[in-house]
């Protein structure tokens, strides 16, 4: 399992060689607005609430966006993606007022956020969620309300991002407060 991790992090690192030219062609997170399209549920992000993120892949004009985190790392680390991975973001969630609030998203690098993962909070299509964060207070504040645990990406149980392990502590999700 750990192997698989290094290798999401390689991948994210140091997609296509030389990291220098890496960084210099490393897209800046695009604006979201409320047209953007989900890729793996085909549905509009503004349909959905909890955090998003996006993907962008070499050769793809357009970031490919998700309505789940946890559908994104997924998606990731397939292996038919994973190699084309020039950069991921995720919304930090200590920035919206609410847990449905887009206007002034802030993205954070999927592989240096902090994620809350088991807690009482669906994600956008209602199943478990990776909540990402960028501080660690911001995190351990969210557990104290909502439950869960913090990990790093290097750290996420692989089988809670494909949805086979027995999630602790699941209980039916609660509206977060200022829905």
């Amino acid at each position: 399992m750990r192997i698989l991790w290094l290798s999401l992090f390689v991948l994210l690192s140091a997609c296509g060689g030389d990291q220098a030219a890496l960084m210099a062609e490393k897209p800046k997170p695009a604006m979201y607005d409320d047209a953007v399209v989900g890729k793996s549920c085909g549905m509009f992000l503004s349909e959905h609430q909890g955090p998003v993120g996006q993907l962008f892949i070499k050769g793809e004009p357009e970031p490919f966006w998700f309505s789940t985190v946890r559908d994104m790392l997924t998606f990731v680390a397939a292996p038919e993606w994973s190699h084309r991975v020039v950069a991921a973001y995720v919304s930090d969630m200590a920035s919206p007022s609410s847990w449905g609030d887009r206007k002034q998203l802030q993205w954070l690098d999927a592989k240096s956020s902090l994620y809350v993962i088991h807690s009482d909070q669906r994600g956008g299509m209602g199943g478990a969620e990776s909540v990402p964060f960028a501080s660690v207070g911001a995190a351990q504040a969210f557990v104290v309300d909502h439950g869960g645990k913090v990990v790093t990406l290097d750290n996420m149980p692989h089988s809670y991002l494909m949805g086979i392990e027995q999630v602790e502590n699941e209980t039916p999700s609660k509206p977060h407060p200022g829905t």
